[in-house]
């Protein structure tokens, strides 16, 4: 599902989700593809998921259809984003299959070579503290330099 909306290695696909399988399908099909998952806490306000989005320059998101509202109202203030793909009950979606990652792609796990050093997602909280949050933004932009590092190498 992800490469059909042009997902390549080293894009950004934020997932806005609740707790659920969905949510750890969605990160494995990411990192199956190369690409870095961003988690986007639901508890966030919309400018506040604008700001992480932007931040991020996510390409797509995975949003369950609980928030999808949310992402609607601010979707044209995200310049980067190309695709917004509801995600909810796929197991519903895969009974009758072989497998419930299915709906995501190829069940085998593909090598992707990466350096040594990976980008980790950094969770953004709306009730973090002004100096706590620049220093979150500083090291999630430095996360992100190192992921573009890895990505294009």
């Amino acid at each position: 599902m992800l490469e059909a909306h042009g997902i390549r290695k080293g894009d950004v696909v934020s997932l806005l989700m609740p707790n659920s399988a969905e949510y750890i399908i969605g990160y494995f099909a990411c990192w199956q593809l190369g690409a870095l998952a961003g988690p986007v806490n639901s508890l966030l306000k919309e400018h506040e998921i604008e700001f992480v989005m932007n931040n991020s320059e996510a390409k797509a998101i995975l949003v369950h259809s609980e928030f999808q509202e949310r992402v609607a109202n601010i979707s044209s203030q995200l310049p980067h984003l190309q695709s917004i793909i509801t995600f909810d009950d796929e197991r519903k979606r895969a009974l009758g299959t072989h497998s419930g990652v299915l709906a995501l792609g190829s069940t085998r796990m593909k090598r992707i070579e990466t350096r040594r050093r990976r980008a980790h997602p950094v969770m953004m909280r709306s009730s973090s503290t002004r100096p706590a949050r620049r220093e979150t933004e500083r090291l999630f932009a430095h996360a992100w330099q190192r992921h573009r590092e890895c990505a294009t190498n």
